[in-house]
């Protein structure tokens, strides 16, 4: 699962419950280079804030404190997951799903279950 809420500082806090690693803080746009690597610390939430467009990379992007000001502010975003990672049950795609719906939400964005599902989708390939 997934829960996303906004913050007052311009960062963007990613964190797995129940996890022993400290949350992963993004303050920059470097912090979020690692996006394509799956085992990157946040990547997947990387993914997804890069796919929704709550911050860009590319081109003329400002900064990343920038680009959360004018979106309303930071962000923090809490996964879980009770399924291991690498069991083959489609962990990545199911919480993926849940970011997605979760990080749109913030934005005031719902999706359909089609469009949720081709969301999830062009993610993993982001990936």
């Amino acid at each position: 699962g997934c829960r996303a809420r906004r913050l007052r500082e311009s960062k963007i806090v990613i964190s797995i419950e129940g996890a022993q690693a400290p949350p992963t803080v993004c303050t920059q746009l470097d912090d979020l280079n690692d996006y394509c690597s799956p085992l990157a610390a946040g990547a997947l939430v990387k993914t997804v804030l890069l796919f929704s467009g709550f911050v860009r990379l590319r081109g003329e992007a400002p900064p990343l404190e920038q680009q959360l000001i004018d979106a309303g502010g930071g962000l923090e975003v809490v996964t879980w997951s009770r399924l291991p990672t690498g069991s083959g049950l489609g962990t990545s795609s199911i919480l993926a799903a849940a970011i997605i719906a979760s990080v749109g939400a913030v934005h005031g964005v719902a999706y359909d279950k089609a469009d949720l599902v081709h969301a999830v989708l062009l993610v993993e390939l982001m990936l």
